[in-house]
This record gives structure tokens, C-alpha cells and sequence, in this order.
């Protein structure tokens, strides 16, 4: 069975790729889903505030996506994109100060990191990654675990596995999925 693991790696080494990537990132990047990663280790009060802390700052900082989304719509490209994520957002329970839906929203968070997922245009993301506790906005990715894109058998095999494992009567396969998504 194919795994996707993630690993700490050394900061000076993670200094290294983040800088790379951003250089590479800056000329190619177009507006798209974006995983914007978050270190909310910052907060320091004691054990019982400490989560009220980082969801405060959580909170606060998807509020400041959102309302730089909404400030910049005219850097988006292609604009009905980003109604059918405010769309979707709005079905979401998370809301801002004045109620309306949030243009980003967590779908990760461990120890002291957090993943918000967004929809942002070049300059938004450039916006974004300036602000205090944002360490990187990674284009959201296809990932394909082995093999050739689109092998049947493969595909098939995999199904079978999962199906055997789970004991579940059926499986379906949801294409072009987001990256979070299992």
C-alpha cells in the first residue's frame, strides 16, 4: 500500500526549500486553491488559554484573508471561481465578525502548526504570505501515488484493497478532489 508521510525537517534546511519555492512559486504562480501554512506556536499564555489563543489568532487571521480577498476581487482572473468558493464557504458553519462567510477556513491543525485553505489570486497570495505567523501558501496539487495517471487496473486493485480492509460494501472515487480530502 502506497503512504504520503510528512517529516520535521531542520530549519535551516526548510529555510533553504521555502526560499526556493517562493522563487519559483513568484513566476509561475496564478490564482488557485492555496494551502497557507500558519505557526501559532507564538501564543505562550499558560495551558488553559492556549487554545482559546490560537483559535482567537486563527480567527483573526482568517478574518484578514477575508477581507483581503474581498478588497482585491479585481486581481482575480477568473472571478467565477471565486463565487463558487464564497458559494461553498457560505455553506460552511465558520463566519466572520459581520456574519458573512469566511473566503478561508482550516482544515488542518497539529501541535503548533495550522493549514487554512483559500482561493487566492497571485497578488493575494503575495498579500498573504506578509502576514505575521504565515509561513507558506502552497498551491493546492494533484498527487498521484503510483503508476501511469488513469491506470485502470491499478485504480480497480486499490478499490479492492480498500474494500477488503474496511469491510465496507462499496467504494466510490470522487475525481479532481482537494488535497485534504482522503
Amino acid at each position: 500500500m502506497d503512504k504520503v508521510q510528512a517529516f520535521e525537517i531542520k530549519s535551516s534546511l526548510k529555510n533553504k526549500i521555502l526560499k526556493k519555492n517562493k522563487e519559483n512559486s513568484s513566476k509561475t504562480r496564478n490564482e488557485n486553491y492555496f494551502m497557507i501554512f500558519v505557526n501559532n506556536g507564538s501564543c505562550k499564555s499558560g495551558s488553559n488559554n492556549k487554545r482559546e489563543e490560537v483559535e482567537q489568532q486563527i480567527n483573526s487571521l482568517i478574518n484578514e484573508i477575508t477581507t483581503l480577498i474581498k478588497d482585491n476581487r479585481n486581481t482575480y482572473e477568473n472571478p467565477s471561481k471565486l463565487k463558487e468558493f464564497e458559494k461553498r464557504s457560505s455553506l460552511r458553519k465558520r463566519e466572520n465578525q459581520n456574519n458573512e462567510p469566511a473566503l478561508a477556513y482550516v482544515i488542518s491543525s497539529l501541535n503548533d502548526r495550522t493549514i487554512i485553505y483559500s482561493y487566492l489570486s497571485k497578488y493575494v497570495v503575495d498579500m498573504v504570505e506578509k502576514l505575521p505567523n504565515v509561513m507558506a501558501c502552497t498551491e493546492d496539487r494533484k498527487l498521484y501515488l503510483s503508476g501511469k495517471k488513469g491506470n485502470k487496473t491499478n485504480e480497480m486493485n486499490k478499490l479492492n484493497e480498500i474494500l477488503d480492509e474496511t469491510q465496507w460494501s462499496g467504494v466510490t472515487v470522487r475525481k479532481n478532489s482537494d488535497i485534504h480530502l482522503s
